[in-house]
């Protein structure tokens, strides 16, 4: 190696950079860690899945309407389902489901405040003189 290039060289390794050097160094790292960061989160953006049924930014992450509920423009509405029959024998009021007067399958069973059908205490009357016993309805003899 020639003795001029070689002093050349370790000049420039050997010389502490300059403060002036050293900031502009890392202000490029800076630059270059924010740019690469911000590709990044675009190309994520892009290539993020929709759920089916779904447009891009909106219904994401939310919850299910309650029953008797359904979403209206992003809300969960409470007016668009009256009359609509719920549970075991319950009815849509109001946003709500609640007991209706339907049949739960027996003369001893009734429709309970949570819309589920439920066996009637023995001793309840049924029909005109019957009384409720195990579920069923007993006639007097």
């Amino acid at each position: 190696m020639d003795e001029n290039r070689f002093d050349t060289l370790t000049r420039a390794l050997s010389g502490a950079p300059s403060r002036r050097s050293i900031v502009r160094a890392l202000a490029g790292v800076a630059s270059g860690l924010a740019a690469a960061g911000a590709a990044h989160d675009a190309t994520a953006q892009k290539n993020r899945k929709k759920k089916r049924g779904q447009k891009q930014g909106h219904g994401q992450n939310q919850q299910p309407c309650p029953v008797c509920q359904q979403r209206v423009n992003g809300r969960c509405d409470s007016t668009i389902l009256n009359t609509t029959l719920c549970g075991e024998c319950g009815v849509c009021f109001n946003g709500a489901c609640g007991p209706a007067k339907r049949e739960c399958g027996g003369l001893c069973t009734f429709c309970d405040e949570t819309a589920t059908c439920r066996t009637s205490p023995d001793g309840e009357t049924c029909l005109d003189d019957g009384t409720c016993v195990d579920g069923k309805c007993r006639k007097p003899l």
